[in-house]
């Protein structure tokens, strides 16, 4: 099959490793910002996010982008509702979800209003699928949509097998604050090397928002992860968990994010260890055994990869 993702954000590499693991060929338009990160060049950008949702000005940006005519399949990794672009080829389409499915139209109850129901309307007429790669945006997008959401987790192999060591004695903090007086926790610079975070004993990860392409990533190279609980985490919101707030919508919102937090990647995902304070940090990252929670998690990766390719290739067959 000759795929076309189309992205703003440098995550759909993980999709196109595993199509193309399947036999599949793959191209990806990108529009984001971070290619350089991959070395990538960037599409320019040649559409206008808020009409999306008009369905003429969808016709008429396809019509005019011929290169984009000949593929198979369309998959839109994020945003998501940039799906509607391609829906005039009357060919199937995947829209990914790794945030909220709405995004950009979150503010106004007209318009979210109105992408349910064309996300409705093209799934039950068989040519949109939904996918998630997290548990909370698949369950959020249900429960505003009312219509299946399949569930495909990340797996980001695309960084080569992993080869944990650890040998560095420091572990690294994701964080979007610093903590001071911890001499063995630092911050990533910004052009570290993937290679080398197998050498870090492992991750605290106080998180932004339920799902990032980082936590695929550092879980994939089977390094050992720390959290905060949810109690803990939310006394620190914001900044913890502060994009999930961006989707607010008095009008229209009746999610509880704070009730569904179980549903993050984070308090899903094996041998993840919570902690509730800072001295339980402290002595986690003390006494916790990181070569065998590592050794574990490569037995995990290899049934999660394994699973995932699985399920893309039942979605793929139709």
């Amino acid at each position: 099959m000759n795929i076309l993702i189309s992205t703003a954000h440098i995550g759909a590499l993980d999709i196109k490793s595993l199509l193309t693991q399947l036999g599949h060929r793959v191209h990806i338009v990108s529009y984001s910002d971070h290619n350089f990160i991959r070395g990538w060049s960037t599409q320019p950008k040649d559409y206008r996010e808020q009409f999306y949702i008009d369905e003429n000005y969808c016709e008429e940006w396809y019509s005019q982008h011929r290169t984009f005519h000949n593929y198979d399949l369309y998959i839109v990794f994020y945003p998501p509702p940039q799906t509607f672009l391609f829906i005039p080829s009357n060919k199937p389409c995947i829209m990914v979800l790794p945030v909220r499915y709405e995004y950009y139209f979150s503010q106004n109850k007209h318009t979210w209003d109105h992408i349910d129901n064309l996300i409705r309307k093209y799934i039950d007429r068989g040519q949109l699928t939904l996918i998630a790669n997290g548990k909370y945006d698949q369950k959020y997008a249900e429960h505003y949509l009312d219509r299946k959401v399949e569930l495909i987790e990340s797996i980001c192999d695309y960084n080569g097998e992993p080869h944990y060591t650890g040998k560095n004695n420091k572990w690294i903090l994701d964080a979007p604050f610093d903590l001071d007086g911890y001499d063995n926790l630092t911050k990533l610079p910004p052009n570290y090397k993937y290679e080398d975070l197998c050498d870090y004993k492992g991750v605290v990860h106080f998180p932004y928002n339920v799902s990032t392409m980082s936590w695929y990533e550092r879980y994939y190279l089977n390094l050992p992860h720390i959290v905060p609980s949810i109690k803990w985490a939310l006394d620190f919101s914001p900044p913890c968990f502060k994009e999930i707030e961006w989707t607010k919508n008095n009008q229209r919102e009746t999610w509880n994010w704070r009730q569904n937090l179980h549903l993050a990647d984070f308090y899903q995902y094996p041998l993840v260890e919570q902690v509730d304070n800072m001295v339980e940090l402290t002595q986690m990252m003390k006494l916790i055994d990181c070569n065998e929670i590592s050794g574990k998690m490569k037995l995990i990766n290899k049934e999660r990869k394994n699973i995932a390719l699985e399920q893309w290739k039942k979605v793929l067959e139709g």
